[in-house]
């Protein structure tokens, strides 16, 4: 399900490509610090079309203070053009919102309210209003972070959202942010479907949502479009929590179920905890996913889509010093950049993830 980020030949990706995704962006000297990267997938061995999309947003909503990870994950026949038109039409939408212009005042409750709304109308707008796509939608997954101390969680479908707490002698512990919103692994979503007047079958061992005529079958139990199934059944209603920050977090990351179906949470953070270059790690980890898919499927792979940061983000992403400047990394090693020097700009920095041309 999937689509966003350059060049990947042999499997090997290479730093043109890598350094091309911050092409006149003011991340372009922080490449180590934040990555977000997408490949397509694979059926019968052939490549397909990339249905994901993903972005890292500055100045969310407006505010200097913000900043948002997202991936759509979208699926079925016109899936590509489900997360681009919900990406593109939620963004416009929030530019200057005044809910989510200051989260950490307007509170979970609030950004709960607002974010279903403007997903319901960005829903209207994309499958309803074009009247195309009623057997295609996309998943919704983003972190918005507010400051070193607060950051607020959404999520609807199997995308997930995933942190690092540095614990005792510097190990890194993985903490899943979102729950997957699956048929074949939630009891509690399979619970609601039925609730609802919906119907689960399973198919290949696993459960899945039907659409009132049989014809569909649907993984997640929510999404954002999907309009052959009941939208009380299907819902696009997001989860939403909120996460306080610690200086003991260090790694965020936000993918698409093509990253998680074969890695836990901890498996990415303990490859991510070794690298001092958070760019290059991800790309190894989006090869490693896909020779996991080859392995265990065969010809087919799933898109494959993430976009990561380290944090706090004030330690590279600040409004003081100078992008010619450097300061040694704590504990020694390589060198971190000084924080970015930015104006108090209220419009919103929307660097898309990158994409990369896949294994051959």
């Amino acid at each position: 399900m999937g689509q966003c980020c350059g060049g990947m030949k042999g499997g090997k990706p290479g730093a043109k490509s890598r350094d091309s995704m911050y092409e006149n962006s003011t991340l372009k000297t922080h490449s180590k610090m934040v990555a977000a990267y997408s490949v397509h997938g694979y059926n019968g061995g052939s490549p397909k079309e990339n249905q994901d999309r993903g972005c890292f947003v500055q100045n969310f909503a407006g505010n200097p203070a913000q900043t948002m990870l997202l991936v759509c994950d979208g699926h079925g026949p016109a899936g590509a053009e489900a997360s681009e038109g919900i990406v593109t039409t939620f963004l416009g939408r929030v530019a200057q919102d005044p809910v989510l212009h200051d989260c950490r005042a307007s509170g979970k409750d609030a950004i709960a309210k607002q974010l279903e709304e403007i997903i319901y109308e960005s829903e209207t707008q994309v499958f309803i209003q074009k009247t195309e796509g009623a057997k295609s939608g996309t998943t919704f997954t983003m972190v918005i972070i507010c400051g070193d101390d607060l950051a607020f969680t959404a999520n609807v479908g199997d995308s997930r959202s995933a942190i690092a707490l540095q614990e005792n002698l510097g190990k890194f512990v993985a903490h899943d942010l979102t729950e997957d919103h699956a048929a074949a692994t939630s009891p509690r979503e399979r619970q609601r479907i039925k609730n609802a007047g919906g119907r689960l079958s399973k198919m290949g061992g696993n459960f899945r949502v039907m659409s009132p005529g049989g014809e569909c079958a649907l993984a997640p139990t929510r999404s954002v479009g999907d309009l052959a199934f009941d939208r009380a059944v299907v819902i696009s209603k997001p989860e939403v929590t909120e996460v306080k920050l610690t200086p003991e977090h260090r790694y965020l990351v936000t993918a698409s179920d093509g990253l998680w179906e074969f890695m836990d949470g901890q498996m990415v953070i303990d490859y991510l905890s070794r690298s001092q270059d958070i760019s290059s790690a991800s790309l190894e980890l989006v090869k490693l996913a896909q020779s996991d898919w080859f392995r265990n499927c065969g010809g087919y792979c799933d898109d494959i889509s993430l976009v990561c940061c380290t944090l706090p983000l004030s330690s590279w992403m600040g409004t003081e010093g100078s992008t010619s400047e450097q300061a040694d990394a704590p504990g020694g090693g390589a060198p971190v950049q000084a924080p970015i020097k930015t104006e108090a700009s209220t419009a919103q920095t929307v660097i898309r993830c990158h994409k990369l041309a896949g294994l051959q």
